[in-house]
């Protein structure tokens, strides 16, 4: 698979992996919108935008490697194994 059919299934799965922060708050906060990802035009590089969840202190967004998923899942392994997350 070359780079170009990797990005697509990559930029679902990064979308489909925005996490909500809910922290220190008893409220139930809203359910986000679906992100936006976009590849720019540095190689590796995507630009993930959302808008703000009201309440909201911090967001967690999960992103893999594609081939390290497929590596993962190949030897039986849990695929989510392969996901590195950041806090906003």
């Amino acid at each position: 698979m070359g780079k170009t059919n990797k990005i697509i299934p990559l930029l679902a799965l990064i979308a489909i992996m925005l996490l909500v922060g809910i922290a220190a708050t008893s409220a139930a906060l809203a359910k986000p919108a679906t992100p936006t990802v976009v590849a720019t035009a540095n190689a590796g590089e995507l630009q993930v935008s959302w808008s703000p969840v009201p309440g909201a202190q911090f967001y967690t967004v999960g992103y893999a490697n594609w081939d390290e998923m497929i590596q993962l899942m190949g030897e039986g392994r849990d695929m989510f194994n392969a996901f590195y997350y950041v806090t906003i």
